[in-house]
């Protein structure tokens, strides 16, 4: 994978405060691009639902409630 593991297996064993398997960490930053991406996807369909080109702050903030409502563990 590309991105950078050292960095997070740090900051998520920071938080978590006890050590994080490799595998542990790809699962989490999976999730995290699969979240990323859905958010995206949410905000581009509310963007030309509202008819702008780009996709706006606010665009992402009225979605994204329902996205993390779904991410929810």
């Amino acid at each position: 994978m590309s991105y950078p593991k050292p960095r997070m297996k740090r900051m998520l064993r920071q938080h978590a405060g006890r050590p994080i398997d490799d595998s542990a960490v790809d699962l989490i930053y999976l999730d995290y691009c699969l979240f990323l991406q859905t958010l995206l996807k949410e905000a581009n369909i509310e963007a030309e639902r509202t008819g702008e080109k780009k996709i706006q702050p606010i665009h992402i903030q009225n979605v994204k409630r329902k996205i993390l409502a779904r991410y929810r563990g």
